[in-house]
């Protein structure tokens, strides 16, 4: 039995008995069992939804599910989408199933490490497949194997992965990281790895253990701790020796925390004494090793190392010149240079840890989440060091504690009239500072409209007194705020904000897009094919120099522009194009954008002394995180309707 990945006559093959198996994605597989359980036909928006995908997507997985089958196994007419009846299609969509090379893969990952030699004989039988699948996932494999320093070699019949034991914990324990549940108590797959003891008994052990101590971990370093030493313990059952490579002079800093060589000094006795185990004391620098970077501790060192402080000062300023941002980030500085260093000690020794921060950042809070990937850029160049996606989360809301606002549009000028009287004028604005959400730049305060010249400009006033000049943009409040007025002052504000939304539109988008760079249906389906396509492209126009696609790769490297499986807002990490511009490419055929799919590519290309440069990320995802806009705006087939659309839509 062979296991097939593209969608054509080979995903439909005879498996024992004679029988038709068709193998899908887990997508398609997800289409299928939806309609089996529904039994009733399902709107193509809510089925759209439900899958999760836009429906252009939606109507591409069904005819790519009909054309694999050899026949029309997902019906649709106007009350919906629904299942052909007919009891020999039931029988093959009884015979579906989903693709399971990954599943495979897993299986094969683990027989390699938790073995000296594996015969290439014996996988195919315990696996259930061919020597030529065993070798097309090896192939696969290769590159995950490497990024642990391991490698794996054949000799004759035999598969075998090189490398020191310390790589091999490493790489088992992200293994099981992603296998077990939110708590590390179960594993999704593979539950009878960790034995003589359970993931759940040593979590235990662990949890006291940190009571002992009168240790509070947090949340998100809970469930690496638990791993790595289930892993560590694990593999010393299993007759694997620490190598002692963590104890070596030239090893990687380690937390010299006098808590932390506590911590694994007990759990350690308590294992011990539990399993029957000896830990020497290379078992226990591994231990120190895997969680250095998850533990608590104040480290005076690190906060008085003036070198440390002024590389991070220094890559802060950098960052906020680079996206025209004034913040002050003193009252944070110290805690982020801790944060810092803890975070380097983790990325140095591939430690992990997961959290949904990256994930609800990059769609709530674009703006500040691309300039936490621009400083993890910063520190990776600075320090050597590889800076995953989960710790670009935790840089994010630093960033956010210091910016609660980014400065997209320009705050509302206000003429506040109150008369001169006690405190009366300071009170107001402190109210106006204090309860209301939004924030308005109050740029004079008079005793009555006659103070007000022809060259004072406001968008709108507040007055504490009567007045007989009618003005429209005219709101009346007390000298005491009540719930009220602040509603009328916010509202105020928001149907500002709309208006200069609308204007900002018009007088920047509509010159970043350009009559040129309006691609539709032109045949590209991967992002190596549409950043070849503009990379030529703009190199012709003299836009973009042979550098800049680099830069866009190493940003999507660093985490992806791709949203909702919907679009992608690829962009350099410098502001090194020409021109400001952004090149609309759109395609009816999903394009397969690295780990997502998506329908729509907007490319920005940034010019260094453009001062819109910085607001124009935000700009277009305020459109694209609408869904309903986004499903009107991919309706355009050229600028001149983009442009119409846009205009149309944005208050």
């Amino acid at each position: 039995m062979c296991f097939c990945k593209d969608f054509d006559n080979n995903d439909v093959e005879e498996a024992e008995g004679g029988k038709i198996m068709i193998e899908l994605s887990q997508r398609q597989y997800l289409a299928l069992r939806l309609l089996r359980e529904y039994q009733k036909p399902i709107k193509g928006q809510q089925f759209s939804q439900l899958l999760n995908v836009s429906p252009r997507t939606l109507r591409y997985e069904v005819s790519a599910i009909n054309r694999i089958a050899g026949q029309p196994i997902i019906l649709s007419n106007k009350e919906g989408y629904t299942l052909n009846e007919d009891p020999a299609v039931l029988q093959q969509i009884q015979d579906c199933r989903v693709d399971d090379d990954r599943q495979l893969e897993k299986q094969l990952i683990l027989a390699l490490l938790e073995c000296k030699e594996a015969s290439i004989y014996d996988l195919t039988q315990k696996l259930y497949v061919s020597e030529s699948t065993i070798y097309s996932l090896v192939k696969r494999m290769m590159p995950k194997f490497h990024s642990f320093s391991l490698s794996l070699q054949r000799r004759g019949e035999w598969l075998s992965c090189q490398g020191k034991e310390t790589d091999k914990r490493r790489m088992l324990s992200h293994f099981f990281f992603a296998e077990a549940n939110a708590l590390a108590t179960t594993l999704v797959n593979f539950d009878g790895y960790f034995s003589p003891f359970g993931l759940a008994e040593l979590a235990q052990i662990i949890h006291e253990t940190l009571d002992e101590l009168d240790v509070q971990i947090d949340d998100i370093y809970i469930k690496n701790i638990i791993i790595c030493i289930a892993v560590c313990v694990q593999r010393m059952i299993n007759g694997y020796p620490s190598d002692g490579s963590e104890t070596e002079a030239d090893a990687l800093p380690i937390s010299t925390s006098p808590l932390l060589t506590r911590f694994v000094d007990t759990t350690c006795g308590r294992l011990q004494e539990q399993l029957e185990l000896t830990f020497t004391e290379a078992d226990k620098a591994t231990i120190l090793a895997f969680i250095t970077g998850s533990f608590p501790e104040e480290n005076e060192q690190i906060l008085q190392n003036e070198r440390f402080r002024g590389q991070i000062r220094k890559l802060l300023d950098k960052t906020f010149r680079h996206f025209q941002l004034e913040l002050d980030y003193s009252a944070v500085f110290d805690n982020f240079v801790l944060h810092v260093h803890f975070l380097l000690l983790r990325c140095r020794h591939q430690n992990f840890f997961h959290n949904d921060f990256a994930t609800s950042l990059r769609t709530s809070h674009p703006f500040i989440y691309d300039v936490a990937v621009y400083l993890a850029y910063q520190l990776e160049k600075e320090f050597q060091a590889a800076i995953p996606g989960d710790e670009i989360g935790l840089i994010a809301i630093y960033l956010g504690s210091i910016a609660t606002y980014v400065p997209t549009y320009d705050l509302p000028r206000v003429i506040c009239i109150c008369p001169q009287y006690h405190e009366l004028r300071k009170l107001m604005v402190q109210q106006l500072t204090e309860k209301l959400s939004c924030t308005l730049d109050i740029v004079k305060i008079v005793s009555s409209l006659s103070e007000i010249t022809d060259q004072d400009h406001a968008d709108f006033y507040l007055s504490t007194v009567k007045t007989e000049n009618s003005l429209t943009d005219l709101i009346p409040i007390s000298p005491i705020l009540s719930p009220l007025e602040i509603h009328r002052i916010e509202k105020k504000n928001l149907e500002f904000m709309k208006a200069q939304k609308r204007r900002k539109l018009r007088q920047n988008l509509l010159r970043f897009f350009d009559d040129q760079l309006f691609f539709c249906n032109h045949g590209l389906t991967t992002e190596v094919e549409i950043l070849t396509f503009f990379d030529q492209l703009l190199q012709q126009r003299g836009v973009i120099d042979n550098q800049f696609m680099d830069s866009v790769r190493q940003r999507e490297s660093l985490s992806s522009t791709a949203f909702f499986n919907r679009f992608a807002v690829p962009h350099s990490l410098e502001k090194d194009a020409l021109l400001t511009k952004v090149v609309y490419y759109y395609s009816d055929e999903p394009i397969r954008w690295y780990d997502s799919r998506v329908n729509l590519v907007l490319l920005i290309l940034s010019r260094s002394d453009d001062e819109q440069a910085s607001k124009i990320y935000n700009l277009i995802f305020d459109i694209l995180i609408d869904e309903s806009c986004y499903k009107k705006m991919i309706l355009c087939r050229s600028r001149q309707e983009l442009m119409d659309f846009l205009e149309a839509n944005s208050n």
